[in-house]
């Protein structure tokens, strides 16, 4: 799951793209660390499960690998402080049925951060966002992967054809819930 940088954007194959940060040197570390990630995905599940664990002085000495990986690439540890979410949205993006961007994926905090038990969730089991009966029992996270189409078409379940044309349609979706603050959708 290499990231590629092309334009200044990130992008992924097959995979998460790094964040979008403008200074090469951040962009170069952090694609770095995609691609030691690819190879150590125990090491990728534990930091999932605790990001702070990637800045605490005695796990890296427990995981020799990540130890020299962080001391040779010092800004990763600053922006994964920064981005503490990263892990979650690698996780997610392995679960789309194609690539997306960064900036795609880090809009679900509008949901993570009003509803932090979703959160919790999908940390622990990632592959949740696909699962349909997890979805209907968080309608916001349902509402916003379809009202956001790149993320909804890559995540929410789709039923079979019912008339055999080949087309897909979406699972019947939850009532429709506003997140707290955002504005009412006109029609």
């Amino acid at each position: 799951m290499a990231v590629l940088l092309s334009g200044g954007a990130a992008r992924a194959q097959g995979g998460l793209p790094s964040p979008n940060v403008a200074h090469p040197e951040i962009r170069h570390s952090l694609w770095e660390f995609d691609r030691f990630l690819d190879h150590h995905p125990l090491l990728e599940t534990q930091l999932r499960l605790n990001p702070a664990l990637a800045w605490d002085a005695a796990y890296p000495k427990k995981h020799p690998e990540l130890g020299d990986f962080l001391r040779t690439n010092p800004v990763i540890v600053d922006e994964l402080k920064r981005h503490p979410r990263y892990f979650l949205y690698r996780a997610l993006v392995r679960q789309a049925s194609a690539p997306l961007r960064y900036a795609d994926m880090a809009q679900i905090r509008e949901v993570l951060d009003v509803q932090p038990e979703v959160e919790r969730a999908l940390v622990l089991s990632p592959e949740a966002i696909r699962d349909p009966v997890f979805l209907q029992m968080h309608p916001l996270l349902w509402d916003f992967l379809a009202r956001h189409p790149v993320r909804g078409f890559e995540f929410l379940p789709r039923s079979p054809s019912p008339d055999g044309n080949g087309r897909y349609p979406y699972l019947l979706m939850p009532p429709r819930r506003e997140l707290p603050g955002s504005r009412p959708r006109q029609h």
